[in-house]
């Protein structure tokens, strides 16, 4: 039987079911076998996406936590429930969490001003009046932006305490203004920083004391080495779209670029006791773990965002880490999370005491699915008509032959390209340095010029415009390095994004 013919008549099965209130949790067997039905099928339909984790809650109980296709191909390792997954932004509620427990404790005000905790920081204080907290910084308020911090701690990795303190002189005010929402991860990176600087302990440390170890949370790290030092399975990023099969992503993540914003690895079946947790407000098996009145806090909106509905839930709201939406007619917290080769999705309804958690190790097609599996999970316990899902996926797979072709024609295009540089390749090797960024290297493998910029690293590839090469610092994201020449001096610098790096 086709994969599309499963799907097909797997849709046919539940549009025979009648539409009726949240089904009972007692219905569990029934879900988890028609969910491995319907996921299979998907993943059948869609094998540039090498695996996946679900884990659905409802009510106080784990109705399904298991995974679907391989974590690590290379390695054979097959995704399941207690596979670590790199989850990107659904960090933010953690840390949203640990800085509230701080807060009720004592042992930060995050209603007092971001001013307040600068001293000698080098920021321009014209940008942060005594109106804006600690607290704005948790819900994207703060009307702030950093590039270089970001990048350092998210992808490059170079960086100390102290040389991210004094790159605040180049924090700059956003285009939405104090107290209006705009989406960043600089907000959630300052808070940290401050919090290190001010508890003298790594967020990472403050996050394991203060979430993980209370909640159990027994395979969730904020460290990159921790999987293989306590040799968890670990599922590894790959790029299932390249004309010339399923790659593996090069870019991994390491300790100096886990960050406070997007900076966790976790599974299934910690995600399950994550959602339990948020969904009764603090309580696992009946028992305290959080404050309740501490977990209604950080899941409270304090803005609207303004902005037109977009993804499966929208954007109605933001509280400390969650974004506010809905789905057939219920309100939905959520958060997802993207970075080459990984997409992830955690979301649950609190009046309708069901969630979702989706992991994904692929980040192209992979990034589609977390949104059409929750719609099916949610509509299933729902009971509401599931007989479009089927045909979702079947989008998903069109949507995948598009991409696919326009990356095939893409790489063409850059196949036929000529080299335009004017000097022989070892001229434009050296070290290229950005007070903001750091050290852009620029080498000659044989006849292959190589950039790296801390943990990133690219092979270039010809452009169009004189002296530039193109490159793929981070996968999937093409872009020019364009040599400076000076007619005394020769190559003297590279503009890169918009940034100068000196030549040394």
């Amino acid at each position: 039987m086709t994969s599309r013919m499963t799907l097909t008549l797997l849709a046919l099965v539940l549009l025979a079911l009648p539409a009726h209130a949240r089904r009972a949790v007692a219905d569990a067997e029934v879900f988890a076998s028609e969910a491995d039905a319907f996921i299979a099928a998907a993943l059948d339909l869609l094998p540039e996406v090498p695996g996946l984790a679900v884990a659905v809650v409802v009510d106080d109980q784990v109705v399904l936590s298991r995974g679907y296709g391989m974590a690590d191909l290379e390695d054979g390792v097959p995704a399941s429930g207690d596979v670590d997954y790199y989850i990107a932004s659904a960090t933010k509620p953690f840390t949203a969490l640990a800085a509230a427990i701080l807060h009720e404790r004592g042992d930060i005000d995050l209603d007092s001003s971001l001013a307040s905790h600068l001293a000698g920081s080098g920021m321009d204080m014209a940008l942060v009046d005594d109106s804006v907290t600690l607290r704005d910084l948790l819900s994207h308020t703060a009307g702030l932006r950093n590039s270089p911090v970001t990048t350092r701690l998210a992808y490059t990795g170079e960086h100390t305490p102290d040389l991210l303190w004094s790159l605040l002189s180049a924090t700059e005010a956003n285009e939405a203004g104090p107290g209006a929402f705009e989406y960043t991860n600089f907000g959630y990176n300052l808070l940290t920083m401050i919090l290190d600087r001010e508890l003298g302990k790594r967020w990472q440390d403050v996050l394991q004391d203060e979430v993980f170890g209370p909640a159990g949370l027994v395979r969730t790290t904020a460290y990159a080495s921790r999987p293989a030092t306590m040799g968890w399975p670990l599922a590894a990023p790959y790029f299932g779209m390249s004309p010339d099969g399923m790659q593996r992503i090069s870019l991994v993540k390491v300790d100096a670029t886990m960050q406070s914003a997007g900076g966790m690895m976790t599974t299934a079946d910690d995600a399950a006791r994550w959602m339990l947790l948020q969904i009764n407000g603090g309580e696992l098996d009946g028992q305290p773990v959080f404050d309740a009145t501490v977990v209604r806090e950080t899941q409270s909106s304090r803005i609207d965002p303004g902005q037109e509905e977009r993804g499966l839930f929208g954007n109605t709201g933001c509280g400390l880490g969650w974004l506010h939406g809905a789905y057939s007619g219920e309100h939905v917290l959520h958060h997802s999370g993207g970075y080459p080769g990984f997409r992830s999705l955690i979301s649950f309804m609190p009046e309708a005491r069901i969630g979702v958690t989706v992991l994904v190790n692929e980040g192209s097609v992979g990034g589609m699915v977390p949104d059409a599996l929750a719609a099916w999970v949610y509509d299933w316990w729902l009971g509401l008509d599931s007989a479009d899902h089927a045909d979702g996926i079947a989008r998903i797979a069109a949507r995948r032959d598009q991409f696919k072709g326009r990356i095939a024609e893409d790489r063409q295009r850059r196949a036929e390209r000529e080299w335009a540089l004017e000097l022989d390749r070892s001229a434009y090797a050296g070290r290229y340095a950005s007070n903001e960024y750091g050290v852009l290297e620029v080498s000659l493998d044989g006849v292959d010029l190589h950039a790296r910029l801390g943990q990133l690293h690219a092979v270039a590839e010809p452009f169009t415009r004189p002296n530039s090469i193109r490159v793929e610092m981070v996968p999937g994201q093409g872009e020019v390095l364009q040599f400076v020449l000076d007619d005394a001096n020769g190559i003297v610098g590279i503009d890169y994004d918009g940034t100068r790096f000196t030549r040394e």
